[in-house]
């Protein structure tokens, strides 16, 4: 995770990219994927308020380390970008991916 003053450009390799508020009145970001092991989880401390979050899917090879074998299929880096909101906005997609990814 990436924390910036303001909204960044986008990254021209992103296959896949998606905007959404997030409040955070704790000042603390927990960051899990749904395949990572209890003790994988990011932590982050911001100050509390609303933030904006854009994920970009980037292209990526297999991880160098071991990974489970029914990972199969293409890999991606997911790069999240937080920057502070003054306002709510509505979830946005700024860039589609593949057909498979809209639903």
């Amino acid at each position: 995770m990436t924390l910036l003053p303001s909204p960044p450009p986008l990254i021209p390799e992103a296959e896949h990219v998606v905007e959404a508020d997030l409040p955070v009145p704790s000042g603390k970001i927990v960051i899990s994927g749904p395949a990572d092991y209890p003790t994988q989880e990011k932590f982050f401390s911001v100050l509390p308020g609303l933030y904006r979050a854009r994920v970009s899917y980037v292209p990526a090879g297999p991880p160098e380390t071991e990974w489970n074998e029914h990972e199969f299929g293409e890999h991606f880096k997911y790069l999240v970008e937080l920057w502070p909101a003054s306002s709510e906005s509505a979830v946005e997609v700024l860039r589609q991916g593949a057909a498979v990814w809209d639903g």
